[in-house]
């Protein structure tokens, strides 16, 4: 069986900084030579920590966020033939999904937002019915 993790006030700096850096928890867990799961768990124990974890991770969701601005403006790679389409289509795939993680990671601030209002822009949304008979005329 392993040893227990000695969490320390620097390998909780270490984990946090690494998550705010953008690492993974795969990457962090690797670079702290214990488990992802550990860390998880140890994040979740005391509201404290929680709330340091939970503020790391809108950290890395803002990071990656401005990260798609490096990668919008990444200068395009070129054949003789003009621009490589191999990787303008690797690029769009991987703008996509950076999107797509920012999204997950922090839906208030980054997600799709649906917004249903009623007449005119104000109010609940209102839905009418109107049957048409046979005839074409409303009933």
């Amino acid at each position: 069986m392993p040893a227990a993790i000695q969490w320390t006030q620097e390998l909780e700096n270490a984990v946090i900084e690494s998550i705010e850096a953008g690492d993974s928890l795969r990457q962090v867990a690797e670079k702290n030579s214990i488990c992802p799961a550990s860390i998880v768990i140890h994040f979740q124990s005391t509201d404290e920590l929680n709330k340091q974890y939970a503020r790391a991770l809108h950290i890395r969701a803002d990071a990656d966020f401005e990260a798609l601005t490096d990668a919008i403006n990444a200068e395009p790679e070129r054949t003789k033939f003009g621009i490589d389409s191999a990787w303008a289509t690797w690029q769009r795939t991987r703008i996509d999904t950076m999107k797509w993680m920012v999204a997950k990671r922090n839906q208030a601030k980054y997600g799709d937002k649906l917004a249903h209002t009623g007449a005119d822009g104000e109010g609940p949304l209102q839905v009418v019915v109107k049957h048409i008979g046979s005839d074409g005329e409303s009933a």
